[in-house]
């Protein structure tokens, strides 16, 4: 998602119920913890950098 133009905002009992796998520990992740939109069984959490940065990471750092 580069430029995003229109942000949607819903309340919490409109979410569908499911396991937040950030919520511990940033989900091993150094910088930005997002849900995997792979459908696979794992990964269940994809790290996200900032756009600039080069960082090498170690492998519990990449989700």
């Amino acid at each position: 998602l580069q430029n995003p133009m229109v942000i949607h905002v819903y309340h919490p009992y409109r979410q569908p119920d499911g396991v937040n796998h950030c919520a511990a520990v940033n989900g091993h992740c150094s910088h930005l913890c997002l849900r995997s939109e792979n459908r696979s069984p794992l990964p269940k959490s994809v790290l996200r950098l900032p756009q600039r940065s080069a960082t090498i990471a170690r492998q519990p750092d990449v989700r």
